[in-house]
């Protein structure tokens, strides 16, 4: 499984090479001077010379395949989950072959310019892949047990800074006419909407004699049984590692600020999140009936 990962991760380095021959095969009949970038009614707007518009589409692809390949690489053991963002980085480097294509279209023959069946089919992706990503690795229910204690960690700064590009999304949509943008301008905003109501509702962490249980919006994204806990700990958290749901492979971190407790398990390491992480080996000592 490790072998056939790896393989997968160099495959992405063939976007690159597909870019390129995209513009090789049609060279002698684009024009000196290519249409790359297009208004919300579909007619372009901004030209480059065919050197530069077969480079451009490098600069946001290149980035992202090192920042992928460094990310993924790192996996140990890829589960369903990994396996599940890998294909989201395939997602995103099919959507950039799929505009780059639309727009070497446009230039030889004026096709017109379709962005929605590819933010439909790419917003899909990502969806599925993301619920993917979520759910593959939250392990089994745990029984009903005597609860120990239930704690909140949310972030109303954070929902409060995604509600309002949400709302200058919102805006757009009603004012654009043009039919193209609007899907963009809607998912967007949806996606907005989501995260903001994720950091504001934030993680709830519930602490039974069975485990720890972990759930957010309504649903369980991660149940821990007490005998995998092995050791936890107050620690601090990374702001470059971000907030959310973060971490690959046997990692995963529930976290809106930027203290909480990391909780060592036989199947790797679990990082919560809390303002207050003492609370958090309070309950912890109490499910595990540790003394200290």
């Amino acid at each position: 499984m490790q072998r056939k990962f790896q393989v997968a991760i160099g495959l992405l380095w063939q976007a690159p090479l597909i870019m390129f021959l995209q513009y090789r095969l049609v060279w002698d009949r684009l024009p000196l001077s290519v249409a790359t970038h297009f208004g919300a009614n579909g007619q372009p707007n901004g030209w480059m010379s065919r050197e530069t518009a077969a480079v451009y589409p490098l600069i946001p692809l290149l980035p992202l395949l090192l920042v992928a390949t460094f990310a993924l690489s790192r996996i140990r053991k890829p589960d369903v989950s990994s396996w599940a963002i890998l294909g989201l980085f395939y997602m995103v480097f099919g959507a950039l072959i799929a505009i780059t294509q639309q727009i070497i279209a446009f230039n030889l023959k004026e096709a017109p310019i379709r962005v929605t069946p590819v933010i439909g089919v790419f917003s899909a992706g990502i969806i599925l892949c993301l619920v993917v990503s979520l759910v593959a690795k939250r392990g089994v229910a745990l029984p009903e047990g005597d609860v120990v204690a239930e704690e909140v960690h949310s972030s109303p700064i954070l929902a409060a800074v995604f509600f309002l590009p949400m709302l200058v999304q919102g805006w757009l949509f009603f004012r654009i006419v043009s039919s193209g943008a609007r899907p963009i301008l809607g998912f967007t905003s949806l996606i907005f909407v989501l995260i903001a109501a994720f950091a504001w509702l934030g993680f709830h962490y519930r602490f039974t004699y069975a485990g720890l249980e972990i759930r957010t919006l309504g649903v369980r994204l991660r149940s821990i049984p007490k005998e995998q806990i092995r050791d936890y700990k107050e620690d601090s958290w990374n702001v470059l590692g971000g907030y959310g749901i973060r971490g690959l492979g046997e990692n995963r971190a529930y976290v809106w600020c930027n203290s909480g407790v990391r909780i060592a398990t036989s199947g790797g390491s679990v990082f919560l999140g809390h303002t207050e992480p003492q609370r958090l080996v309070r309950d912890l000592d109490v499910l595990t009936g540790a003394v200290r």
